[in-house]
């Protein structure tokens, strides 16, 4: 009969597109699973890498607790002084003042090429510099550059820019994959009598489906951090402007000290 064959076929292509994309979701999975294991758990340390800092680089980023009348030094003073041990071609690219009252103040140098940089941590009521050297030696940017690019320089933007395009599909694959299993996870999430594939395919399904937004969030900002570096790593950066005079640069002190007074929190609590 006509409708029976015509339902026939739409089984049939069904089939064959829930085998394709079952095909697509194990391979890729297995393909990229690396990268986005290492992306994720990078990502996620970098959360927390105020507080890893603190622990792991104790020396560089905490010094003794200053007394309530303590007043900032002179961040200009610092920053020139600086400037003249610092390797040849870097200069001043900015401040970045710590988070908690007992935490260093740390001045970025920038290589006229515009990508290597060099840093200084400092005591922001003595002025004593702590430690200085080559920014990649630091926690954060050597798990930044891990998580951005694999420490792999532009093929490495290319490889985890796939990689969340293929975290994309494989959270819309997946939902498709497991649509009809849904009503069956929500009453029994995980079966932990029919032996262990069966448990762990409902525990991959289940975490899958309840993590789909987060998947998708983290999948599709990824591709969107891609597209916007990817295009720009074979575009040949114009040099710095002529060196400023560290001279001329009007005192922050004031800004600094009167922002600390309008938000005591973040002087407080980071």
């Amino acid at each position: 009969m006509p409708g029976s064959t015509q339902l026939t076929t739409r089984k049939s292509a069904g089939a064959t597109i829930n085998r394709a994309l079952w095909l697509y979701h194990r391979w890729v999975g297995l393909i990229f699973s690396l990268i986005l294991i290492v992306v994720s758990v990078t990502g996620s340390l970098l959360v927390m890498h105020t507080e890893l800092g603190r622990i792991l680089e104790r020396d560089r980023h905490t010094i003794p607790q200053p007394p309530a009348s303590a007043t900032l030094a002179d961040v200009n003073s610092v920053a020139l002084s600086l400037q003249n041990v610092a390797p040849a071609h870097f200069r001043l690219l900015r401040l970045e003042p710590g988070v908690y009252p007992d935490s260093a103040h740390k001045l970025v140098y920038i290589h006229e090429d515009r990508v290597r940089r060099w840093s200084a941590f400092f005591n922001p009521y003595t002025g004593e510099v702590l430690w200085t050297g080559d920014d990649q030696d630091l926690l954060k940017p050597w798990l930044l550059h891990l998580h951005e690019q694999l420490h792999a320089g532009p093929a490495g933007f290319i490889i985890v820019g796939l990689a969340a395009f293929a975290l994309t599909l494989l959270g819309l694959s997946g939902a498709w994959i497991a649509r009809k299993k849904l009503p069956l996870l929500l009453r029994t999430p995980v079966r932990l009598r029919s032996g262990w594939r069966a448990m762990f395919s409902d525990l991959h399904q289940c975490v899958g489906l309840v993590s789909i937004y987060f998947t998708l969030v983290l999948g599709i900002t990824g591709m969107w951090f891609a597209y916007l570096i990817i295009p720009g790593l074979w575009t040949v950066s114009p040099k710095l402007p002529q060196e400023f005079e560290l001279q001329r640069l009007t005192n922050v002190r004031p800004a600094i000290e009167s922002a600390m007074r309008r938000f005591p929190i973040v002087n407080s609590q980071g």
